[in-house]
């Protein structure tokens, strides 16, 4: 009889273990979900429901109310093609904000759990900057809130980074994760993309990260200033 206690003393105890981890698991995606982080935009710049005479800074400013305000604005230029990278800090803001526009066209939206000002902050000009999007695939068996929990630890190693202004962190419900970052230079961004940065992330994901650079056209570090 004892044994028989025993062996289900230590099953209903295994079951409570997994249960635990579960609650647990359900509880810090909830902390990870996108109304609680920061989110990016991306999109051309003719998608903007404006006059083609208008600048993106009066488009913006004349279309949405203070509380869809991004917080901070990217006009970037690449191979021809302008475009828009907005960022909020949080996701109702950001979801109001795309609607209010109503962008008919492809728009690129990413979760942001984390930021950081780097070793170069506010150097970047419009003269050399250059901002590069890097995604590469987020690993199937890691939960959101480890992938958030882990951009979180990194911030440190890059706000040291030689010629880096600012990074974004991010993720997508496309199943990636990377980040949008803010360079001094052309060289900045080659000096950090070398040979073993790209063999790093083929070691790590078993396959080549998609990387786009783009020229820096403009910048509002402070978009809430633009609001008449």
């Amino acid at each position: 009889m004892f044994y028989v206690f025993k062996y289900f003393g230590a099953h209903m105890e295994n079951r409570f273990r997994h249960f635990f981890a579960f609650c647990l698991v359900v509880v810090l995606t909830a902390c990870s979900s996108p109304e609680n982080m920061g989110t990016a935009a991306h999109f051309k710049s003719d998608q903007l429901p404006c006059d083609d005479d208008a600048t993106w800074v009066d488009c913006l400013g004349k279309t949405l109310v203070n509380e869809e305000m991004p917080q901070r604005i990217y006009a970037v230029n690449r191979q021809g093609d302008s475009s828009l990278i907005l960022f909020w800090q949080d996701y109702v803001s950001a979801s109001s904000a795309i609607r209010t526009l109503g962008l008919p066209g492809k728009i690129d939206i990413y979760k942001v759990p984390a930021k950081t000002e780097a070793k170069a902050s506010g150097e970047a000009t419009t003269q050399d900057g250059i901002v590069s999007v890097v995604n590469v695939p987020s690993p199937w068996y890691a939960p959101e809130f480890i992938v958030n929990g882990r951009m979180q630890d990194a911030i440190p190693d890059y706000a040291v980074i030689p010629g880096l202004d600012f990074k974004y962190f991010t993720t997508s419900d496309q199943g990636t994760l990377g980040g949008i970052y803010l360079w001094q230079s052309k060289a900045s961004a080659d000096a950090f993309y070398n040979d073993a940065w790209h063999a790093r992330i083929e070691e790590t994901y078993e396959q080549k990260a998609d990387l786009k650079f783009y020229n820096l056209i403009d910048i509002n570090r402070d978009s809430l200033e633009m609001v008449k």
